[in-house]
């Protein structure tokens, strides 16, 4: 699934950055990049997409945050941490996804 959004948001001309893990979000959070957005799910890593969220707030706050969930409960979770856009329930369209991510980038 990330493969393929990362695609279809390289095809709208977005510069995509992509992380198998928490781990890897960090590394590329921490180089001296600038990122306008981060699309973090929040049910990998043992909800460690949540500590990721904590992070780039205090950390990066300029970053805008949004966040997947598919199971309900983990959905109105993100949505409690995520005031920059409300959480994205799974599955989702890439087309609306898309435009979402345009909306949140010309505030």
């Amino acid at each position: 699934m990330r493969s393929a959004l990362a695609a279809y948001l390289r095809e709208c001309g977005y510069d995509v950055v992509e992380a198998g893990t928490t781990e890897e979000a960090t590394q590329a959070l921490r180089l001296d990049m600038k990122f306008d957005l981060a699309f973090l799910d929040v049910e990998g890593d043992d909800g460690a997409g949540f500590q990721l969220a904590q992070t780039i707030r205090k950390h990066r706050p300029e970053v805008r945050v949004v966040l997947a969930a598919g199971v309900p409960r983990a959905a109105a979770e993100a949505g409690d941490l995520c005031e920059h856009g409300p959480t994205r329930r799974k599955p989702y369209d890439h087309r609306t996804l898309e435009r979402h991510i345009r909306r949140l980038l010309a505030r």
